[in-house]
């Protein structure tokens, strides 16, 4: 999804876009999880406005105000519009705040860990699988939370090792697994956010890769590679039962 597309998805939501475009938003929203994910996060910021901008027209004005008669007649054609543009600023603040939400910032680096890592030939991991072990230790003391390598075997992949990674200002990591034929599979994990439920399997796509994302009470969890649904899910389901001590 880029910059374009959110303003697309905005425009979608106010009900702005010609027949065409608005076909091609549902489709996109339809198909991506990051999309669908920016768009929920619009609708509810919209109607959290809406709601403070109709109480504020609701009640009257203070009456430490005081003003006379020819004022306060004066004032309240004009209130609507102070309202208005108050709810413009803070829905800009909320946007401006709200592009990278914890939740999508994980789905990205998820991605973006397995693009720049699955390819390296050398040095796909920081500490390789002859140190398992280790690794997890050292893993699970850096996210404050005590996990454990799913065994993929069953499904032909072997653990190569994993490596220490950031997510804005916090620690994430990343375990990468090899298929017989060099085929790479990523686990991508990261603190959740305060107050963040865990949360059930959810799909996601970038360009040829998938993904299936998943959140306990303490860590989010990726599972990406270039894998059919089906596959990718029942890896997840395998990954999600082992991981947790």
């Amino acid at each position: 999804m880029n910059e374009q597309d959110k303003l697309h998805i905005s425009a979608y939501l106010d009900g702005e876009l010609e027949s065409r475009e608005n076909t091609r938003i549902k489709s996109l929203l339809l198909k991506d999880a990051e999309a669908e994910q920016y768009y929920q996060q619009l609708s509810h910021q919209k109607r959290a406005l809406k709601q403070m901008m109709n109480r504020v027209l609701e009640e009257p004005l203070p009456e430490s105000l005081n003003l006379p008669p020819a004022r306060q007649t004066s004032w309240k054609p004009i209130l609507p519009m102070v309202v208005s543009l108050a709810a413009m600023l803070l829905f800009g603040i909320f946007i401006g705040w709200q592009v990278k939400p914890p939740v999508l910032m994980h789905q990205q680096q998820a991605f973006g860990a397995h693009l720049v890592y699955a390819s390296e030939v050398r040095h796909p991991v920081e500490v390789d699988a002859s140190q398992e072990g280790h690794l997890v230790t050292w893993l699970s003391k850096r996210l404050g939370q005590s996990f454990q390598a799913p065994d993929l075997a069953r499904f032909g992949f072997e653990l190569l090792g994993g490596r220490l990674l950031a997510q804005s200002s916090e620690p994430a990591a990343q375990l990468m697994y090899e298929r017989s034929d060099g085929v790479r599979l990523s686990l991508y994990l990261s603190i959740s956010t305060d107050g963040q439920a865990p949360s059930a399997f959810h799909f996601g796509q970038k360009d040829l890769l998938n993904a299936f994302f998943w959140s306990s009470d303490a860590l989010q969890f990726a599972l990406v590679g270039p894998f059919e649904q089906s596959l990718l899910l029942d890896m997840a389901h395998a990954s999600y039962q082992q991981l947790m001590i």
